[in-house]
């Protein structure tokens, strides 16, 4: 999620400048060293579907410090940098561990370190034996401040480097109304906290598409529609409005201009029919097998027409990016078991919710693929995963010299939701790669524009 600032100081001399503030490798003995002058990049990575952060950092290393440290691969790597002139609070500080080391170059030597945040590590050797109980948004707060929360980031003492007080945050997006009672068969916790987004239903609002990720700044719990339904009410959650402009087009001296300029846009794909015929999108149907009573039931689920009752990232006047699909139910059918009254003194434990939860689950996530584009600009400290970017996308429709209406295609401008971000930073410059999705137009295409083409019926 986003603090969005504006940027029009003048020691941000150019976009994407950055302010690297620590950036030191520490060794198993708790030694650091500063890695400022041995950087060639640096990566950092953030996924709405991965639940935690890794990146990746290049080295270019005079000294050999890969046999004189050495490196191992189980290093730690202390990360802040900002934007230049935002408020501290607005930078962008962990500790993360090394993993591996990759594409090492003998002359000169060059290698790149892999790493991954320390929770990553911290899950993998983590397995719970233990039940839980109660509502599964409290279930997952307590999961994750038990078995998950850690020391953030290291501070330096003298020549050592020592754990900090600050320790990561849970943020719960919204709360969920169904409860759980589950014993937990040695998964790892974020595994316990996956499956109990694929159990959840909201207590407000209608779709349950839950995840659970890390950003930059915390970890988040909660549903996609109630980041859309919050970007409806708070502008501070959309990082601005930005627009296209092809290298050396857009002329302006100011950098506060400059840095909401799209340096360069890629569509990675539209609607599949097929898949979603394949995959359920359309409709679906879950059997579900009541193990003591001996029966069955049958729900079945109709997204195309269930679309208009949730609320999407252009609002809940959206239109699906279909217009009315063939679906067949039976394509897509699951069977899932149920136990009512499993658990003493628990009614409708998570098991007998299944049912309604799975096709409105597997259809609003599957809406995140429906049209995804790739789009670089200039970094900010600022931007985080889960955010929502305004963009005013370029008609491609012909013009000629009488034409005078601003070529805004309206139907895919609007709003978008950051599903997955690279922050590429170098000594000079800090690039932001952001994947974006629309999972509705902003104007219905079942009903025919006016065209000017003949051959057009």
């Amino acid at each position: 999620m986003s603090d969005s600032v504006q940027t029009n100081s003048p020691s941000l001399q150019s976009p994407g400048d950055v302010d690297i503030q620590e950036l030191f490798l520490v060794t198993a003995k708790g030694n650091y060293i500063n890695l400022d002058s041995y950087l060639i990049e640096f990566n950092i990575y953030e996924d709405l579907f991965s639940n935690t952060l890794s990146g990746d950092i290049a080295i270019s290393d005079s000294r050999n410090l890969i046999k004189e440290l050495p490196i191992m691969g189980d290093e730690f790597i202390v990360i802040k940098f900002k934007t230049p002139d935002y408020p501290s609070e607005l930078s962008i500080s962990k500790t993360f561990r090394v993993v591996s080391i990759t594409d090492r170059k003998t002359f000169p030597s060059i290698y790149i370190l892999k790493f991954v945040s320390i929770e990553t590590i911290i899950d993998s050797l983590s397995p719970i034996y233990k039940s839980f109980d109660g509502t599964i948004s409290d279930v997952v707060d307590n999961i994750f401040n038990e078995f998950l929360r850690t020391n953030r980031t290291y501070v330096r003492q003298g020549n050592n480097a020592l754990a900090s007080n600050e320790k990561t945050s849970l943020i719960i997006l919204n709360e969920t109304s169904n409860k759980v009672k589950f014993v937990s068969p040695g998964w790892g916790p974020i595994k316990c906290i996956n499956w109990l987004c694929s159990k959840a239903m909201p207590n407000d609002g209608k779709a349950c598409n839950f995840l659970f990720w890390e950003t930059n700044k915390f970890f988040y719990f909660g549903s996609i529609e109630k980041i859309f339904q919050l970007g409806q009410t708070n502008d501070a959650l959309t990082i601005g409005r930005y627009a296209y402009s092809p290298p050396g087009v857009f002329k302006t001296t100011d950098v506060n201009r400059k840095m909401f300029v799209i340096e360069d846009l890629e569509i990675l794909n539209s609607s599949d029919a097929l898949e979603s015929y394949n995959l359920g999108h359309y409709a679906s149907r879950v059997l579900s097998l009541d193990l003591i009573n001996k029966s069955y039931d049958e729900i079945e689920y109709d997204h195309v027409k269930e679309y208009k009752n949730y609320t999407h990232v252009s609002g809940k006047e959206a239109v699906p990016i279909y217009s009315q699909p063939f679906r067949n139910p039976l394509k897509r059918t699951i069977v899932q078991t149920r136990h009512p009254e499993l658990f003493t003194g628990v009614k409708e434990n998570a098991n007998e919710k299944f049912p309604y939860i799975f096709g409105n689950r597997n259809s609003n996530l599957f809406e995140l693929n429906n049209f995804r584009m790739k789009i670089t600009i200039p970094g900010r400290t600022d931007i985080s995963v889960g955010s929502l970017i305004d963009i005013i996308f370029p008609d491609v429709s012909p013009r000629d010299e009488t034409d005078s209406v601003a070529h805004i295609d309206k139907m895919y401008s609007g709003k978008y939701i950051i599903t997955g971000l690279r922050h590429k930073i170098n000594p000079v410059r800090h690039y932001m790669i952001l994947e974006i999705v629309k999972d509705g137009l902003q104007r219905d295409i079942t009903k025919p524009s006016p065209t000017i083409f003949s051959d057009v019926l």
